[in-house]
């Protein structure tokens, strides 16, 4: 039995997003053999499986809530994420191309007044930048973790907390200076 591409297709989405835990299960709602689910399945991810997680947390958190400002909020910061998302996958594929390419345009003077833009070789800044970029861009995306804020926030922490311990300290040394006279 030939599948048609548009099968094909349907099988292998309803498996990334988890409808069927087995080859079995697939074969048997689909109709085909074990071994052609098997065989079309077996290098292929469950990796939307979180997406549908995610999806269905959601629509049961807007069914459960009657407080329609926090679903409209919670609708905008979806909104404004996958924007987010969205631009900082563009500046990566961007950073990629021009690490790829090694070149990049910048603007020269030509005369009084006029510019024109070149192409040229990346150099040490370039890549700096780009590495900055691509830095930031995982940070936002989520794919890597920034530790140093987090870092300074301990040692502030920290210090604040040995400042306060300090300051009792000697307010209790002059108290009991003081105290004695």
């Amino acid at each position: 039995m030939s599948l048609s591409t548009r099968k094909k297709n349907q099988i292998i989405a309803e498996w990334k997003a988890g409808r069927f835990n087995s080859y079995y299960a697939v074969a048997k709602h689909h109709q085909i053999s074990q071994p052609i689910a098997k065989k079309m399945l077996v290098n292929i991810d469950q990796s939307n499986v979180d997406i549908v997680r995610t999806g269905v947390e959601y629509e049961t958190a807007k069914k459960l809530s009657k407080n329609l400002v926090e679903i409209k909020a919670i609708e905008n910061e979806v909104a404004n994420r996958i924007k987010v998302d969205n631009i900082s996958n563009k500046i990566l594929d961007k950073a990629s191309q021009m690490i790829s390419s090694n070149k990049t345009i910048e603007k020269v003077n030509v005369g009084d007044g006029m510019q024109s833009f070149q192409e040229r070789e990346l150099n040490s800044a370039d890549l700096k930048n780009l590495a900055d970029t691509v830095d930031k861009a995982s940070v936002t995306l989520g794919v890597n973790q920034r530790h140093a804020s987090s870092q300074v926030t301990v040692n502030n922490t920290n210090a604040q907390q040995n400042n306060d311990n300090n300051s009792n300290l000697i307010t209790e040394a002059l108290k009991a200076k003081y105290a004695n006279k």
